[in-house]
């Protein structure tokens, strides 16, 4: 089993912010990477903001493969334990791409819920959200992450009872 992959292409500041266009690209890329090893369109769930994407760059064409534009923690963290992904075999592999700092992924610049903050995941929440998928699931996790700073989610997603099951590339 090729396993199952869940993309976050966070929203950047903007369009305009060069990181916007970088992160887009990755994305794209790691999408086709994974593909090409075996996953189909349903092993791979992309939250992205910019639910367009033209992945077979064939004009400015929607392909369909965004599966979801909520850029929030909650969202993010409620597909890591949903039913279609806790339900799959094979190793869940997690992809980030966006600003970062330490124990820290920016989701979203945007205020969701009215308080003033962006839409920050910290390491720690992340932690919880894959020792309880672990737990459930005894899957192996591979997370991804492109980011300032992301080596700062080492230590905190490799530490303790799920360790063994949580390989981090930053």
């Amino acid at each position: 089993d090729p396993g199952s992959l869940l993309i976050l292409t966070g929203d950047s500041d903007n369009p305009t912010d060069p990181l916007y266009t970088g992160s887009q690209k990755l994305s794209v890329n790691m999408y086709k990477r994974f593909a090409y090893r075996g996953l189909t369109d349903s092993d791979i769930y992309w939250i992205n903001a910019n639910s367009e994407v033209d992945i077979d760059s064939d004009g400015p064409y929607d392909n369909g493969i965004v599966d979801d534009n909520n850029l929030s923690v909650s969202n993010f963290v409620a597909k890591i334990k949903a039913e279609e992904t806790v339900s799959k075999n094979g190793p869940f592999y997690i992809y980030m791409v966006d600003h970062g700092s330490n124990g820290a992924f920016k989701i979203s610049a945007k205020d969701l819920d009215g308080d003033g903050s962006k839409e920050i995941l910290y390491a720690t929440k992340l932690k919880e959200a894959l020792d309880e998928f672990v737990t459930q699931t005894s899957r192996n996790v591979v997370v991804m992450i492109e980011a300032c700073k992301s080596g700062s989610f080492v230590p905190i997603l490799t530490n303790n009872l799920t360790s063994d099951k949580i390989a981090v590339v930053t």
